[in-house]
């Protein structure tokens, strides 16, 4: 009678006939092999998955035992104009 949720849709057949979970599982696994650029490049388009980004390591961030304002804010990004570290 009424539509069906977007949950219970099945997604489009792949042309490789891989199940869609499966080949996201193999194509996030094959990104942490050492491959060169050609190979993961390929993968990319094999898996249709996006290319994974960087991550940037951050060294840990020490504070003072009695500064809670810093601890409690540090996380915290300018959103809009305001600065939480500034406003507390």
């Amino acid at each position: 009678m009424g539509k069906e949720p977007p949950s219970e849709v099945q997604p489009p057949a792949r042309s490789d006939g891989l199940e869609h979970g499966l080949a996201k599982h193999i194509g996030g696994l094959a990104f942490k092999l050492a491959l060169s650029d050609t190979e993961r490049q390929s993968l990319q388009t094999m898996f249709d998955q996006p290319a994974p980004t960087q991550q940037s390591f951050k060294q840990p961030v020490l504070y003072n035992a009695n500064d809670n304002i810093a601890f409690r804010t540090d996380h915290l990004s300018t959103v809009y104009g305001f600065n939480a570290k500034v406003g507390d």
